[in-house]
């Protein structure tokens, strides 16, 4: 299959922090490294810049290069400086300009239909797509102003409306009325929930949804490996993965061969998932709450053993929570493996629950989670954690919040050096937040990086690989809050050997679980 992605990016950035594409030779080594055919390309100068100066580059930049379809970003018209409505929807005919573009955040103005009103009606009229992006950077955020799209959509129902980076909230919002506005799209790079794309078609029918990888600002391997790993049939999976921007663009559609086979699982990569959870959570949507469909959706993913606690027991019930715990794990102990809940707001308690949960419930480890108990990871009151950690020689999974600090991560971890620390998330993250704690895993060979987070700066486990010992770094998901493809992507198609990825996948896991 010839994917397209629909959100790319080339050119030099105001930092230089980023991983940029600064030539579009660039952005082809990298798209033939991941397997993406062509890609629809903004210049960094239309946003970071003026749209009058890079909506020229763009087109410079990608003459002679047919896999790449220049975007024009545009203004709300009388301050745009470019020129009436209709004479940029001319020229973007002209030129072979695929698609117009928004920045309203980075841009400083609102989504208004009375603001946008005449460049609407002219890319309707030309039936040229406009994509919205408001700079969405966290799931939990409702950075749209759902009332104006639901409006835009409504009063321009030729006009194509393809957003950006939706997904943690989007559903509640657009699942209500998505069927009343069938000319929104999604593009797929920060969709992320437990089949979600299986959903999508099964209800909606998966015409509205778009491939992109929000390169080069995040890797594309989250969103590679959200559409490679789906259960969806090759029609499907050609629409998505790139025949439905064709057909928006009038270009034909691309023929859907039989894809190649999800590298784990039999025959492939074994997949120790160290990071999930039972339950459902109020706080976003998604399929997969019971331990059965865990497993379900494990057998069709490959992932062969899964680390989770659950979502009870992290919240006001630890007691409950983890006799779900147990109960998975007795239902299941091949598959599933328990972390028993430690909440230091309930400290006084948590030895006698410690206990029962190793040698009652069948626990391995431990979950902390400092954000939801309001409790910094430096509070004495999780000392008896790391107590019990060293004692059962067992990992203990922290989600962070108000620290820790380098200096107390290399001190408790030299008190309990028999405890597993790892650290939820971070791995995932950015090189500025890791790089305070690179010396600390140098020297301290019990501290572990979990990589499931919810969106990933390209290249960064490459370059994680070469900070720390790889040995130290683990795949988890967070499933079912975010999809074990969309994670696995991460790990599958990084720029790092066959046997590290083995060592993340799976060796490093059943290590230090004892498995």
């Amino acid at each position: 299959m010839s994917l397209f992605d629909v959100n790319c990016m080339l050119g030099p950035t105001n930092t230089n922090r980023e991983p940029a594409f600064r030539s579009a030779g660039d952005l082809l080594v990298e798209m033939d490294r991941v397997g993406i055919a062509e890609s629809l390309v903004y210049a960094s100068q239309s946003m970071m810049a003026h749209p009058a100066d890079g909506n020229g580059m763009i087109l410079e930049m990608t003459k002679g290069h047919s896999r790449l379809y220049p975007c024009w970003v545009v203004l709300p018209a009388s301050t745009s400086g470019m020129g009436t409505p209709e004479a940029q929807v001319k020229q973007m005919t002209e030129k072979g300009v695929r698609a117009a573009r928004i920045f309203p955040e980075e841009h400083n103005f609102p989504i208004l239909e009375p603001v946008l009103r005449s460049m609407l009606l002219a890319l309707s009229d030309a039936r040229i797509p406009l994509i919205i992006d408001v700079g969405r950077t966290g799931w939990g955020q409702i950075a749209l102003d759902w009332r104006s799209i639901f409006e835009i959509a409504e009063r321009h129902p030729n006009l194509p409306l393809i957003l950006l980076r939706e997904g943690g909230t989007t559903e509640r919002i657009l699942y209500e009325v998505w069927d009343d506005h069938p000319n929104i799209h999604l593009e797929t790079s920060y969709m992320q929930a437990s089949q979600i794309l299986e959903e999508n078609v099964d209800c909606f029918g998966g015409k509205r949804l778009l491939f992109g990888t929000a390169m080069p600002q995040y890797d594309s391997g989250g969103a590679l490996g959200l559409l490679n790993g789906a259960q969806l049939s090759p029609e499907s999976y050609g629409d998505i993965g790139g025949n439905n921007l064709r057909r928006l663009f009038g270009l034909p559609k691309a023929e859907v061969r039989s894809r190649a086979k999800w590298p784990c699982g039999q025959d492939g990569f074994r997949v120790f998932d160290i990071h999930g959870h039972i339950g459902l959570w109020p706080h976003k949507y998604y399929c997969d709450g019971s331990v059965e469909e865990m497993v379900e959706r494990m057998d069709q993913t490959g992932v062969e053993r899964f680390a989770v606690s659950d979502i009870l027991a992290i919240g006001p019930d630890y007691k409950a929570g983890n006799d779900r715990i147990g109960d998975a794990v007795a239902r299941y102990p091949e598959r599933i493996v328990g972390y028993v809940v430690y909440n230091p707001n309930y400290e006084s308690e948590m030895a006698d629950e410690m206990k029962r949960g190793f040698d009652d419930l069948g626990c391995r480890g431990i979950k902390i989670h400092c954000a939801v108990h309001e409790t910094s990871t430096e509070d004495p009151s999780y000392r008896l954690g790391f107590q019990t950690a060293h004692v059962r020689q067992c990992p203990i999974l922290c989600h962070v919040h108000q620290g820790p600090s380098p200096d107390f991560l290399m001190r408790v971890l030299g008190d309990f050096p028999d405890a597993k620390f790892i650290y939820a998330h971070v791995g995932g993250g950015s090189k500025a937040g890791l790089e305070p704690f690179l010396e600390v895993a140098n020297l301290r060979p019990n501290l572990f990086f979990d990589l499931g987070v919810s969106q990933i700066p390209r290249g960064i486990l490459a370059w994680l690989v070469e900070q720390v010992p790889h040995e130290q770094i683990l795949y988890g998901s967070d499933h079912p809050l975010n999809e074990f493809t969309f994670q696995l992507g991460r790990v599958i198609y990084a720029d790092i050997p066959d046997n590290v990825k083995r060592a993340i996948l799976w060796d490093n896991s059943a290590r230090i679980f004892d498995i």
